[in-house]
């Protein structure tokens, strides 16, 4: 599959080592857009993780849309959105853009993760509110110890897609004779250096019947 866990942080399984592509390339046959990776931009950040489960939780984007309005920020105690001198849009702005602008203020800083404020005295939301509508986050942070309601939760980018791999034509066909490749080991050449959700099934259906 991809190669996601060559990133400390990732949404992807530990088998997604990019051994596919690897063994492809150690034949001596070219791979394409390898440095194509789809970050996502709000993993929960956590230091010591008792499983690599646990480096895997992925905050909703939703928190940071426009109906929640959750900020990100460079500190717990900051209400500045540190998105806004990379789009109008700020924390709202899409994937990409976000993902960006947290790993460069970051590096800039000196962060190990920044935080994503979602408390009511940020998005206006009431506390229930937000229990009710994203209870699952609800629930690992506090089991993480982060109360959502009350406080800022800690996220950093997560590696999310592998864009690039072995190039492949429209049947799944590779350069080596009688060998096909299907799912984040191939380059189809339908995302670019990006990935939105639909094309990635599209692709994995598509190519996968042919």
């Amino acid at each position: 599959g991809g190669a996601g866990r060559v990133y400390t942080y990732t949404s992807t399984p530990d088998t997604s080592t990019g051994d596919g592509v690897a063994m492809y390339y150690r034949l001596g046959y070219p791979v394409s857009n390898m440095e194509f990776t789809q970050f996502h931009p709000t993993c929960f950040y956590n230091p010591s993780p008792k499983s690599p489960d646990e480096r895997r939780v992925l905050i909703a984007e939703a928190l940071r849309g426009s109906s929640t309005r959750g900020k990100l920020v460079l500190h717990p105690d900051s209400t500045e959105d540190l998105v806004l001198p990379y789009s109008p849009l700020g924390s709202a702005a899409s994937r990409d853009v976000v993902a960006l602008a947290i790993d460069t203020e970051m590096k800039k800083h000196g962060l190990m993760h920044v935080y994503l404020n979602v408390t009511p005295e940020v998005t206006g939301l009431t506390a229930e509110q937000l229990i009710n509508t994203y209870s699952d986050v609800y629930k690992h942070c506090l089991a993480a110890g982060v109360d959502i309601t009350k406080e800022p939760i800690p996220v950093v980018p997560a590696a999310h897609y592998t864009c690039g791999g072995i190039p492949v034509d429209a049947n799944g066909r590779t350069e080596v004779d009688r060998l096909y490749a299907v799912g984040q080991t191939t380059c189809t050449g339908i995302h670019g250096a990006n990935r939105l959700p639909n094309s990635s099934l599209t692709e994995t259906v598509y190519w996968a019947l042919k």
